[in-house]
């Protein structure tokens, strides 16, 4: 994890598996921050297409 005042980045390697489908992949979560809140974030992902098919 990595962070200051206004942003927090945290980078994963997640496995998951539902209804038949499996995910390994590794991904980073960006948080914007302000006024000790979470403003915005992001997924951003080593295989986009993979990451959408698991979900879709």
């Amino acid at each position: 994890m990595l962070a200051n005042d206004d942003h927090t980045v945290a980078l994963l390697h997640v496995t998951a598996s539902r209804e038949g489908k499996e995910l390994d992949m590794d991904y980073a979560l960006v948080f914007h921050i302000r006024d000790d809140k979470i403003t915005e974030g992001w997924v951003l992902t080593a295989d986009p297409k993979m990451y959408d098919e698991f979900w879709a």
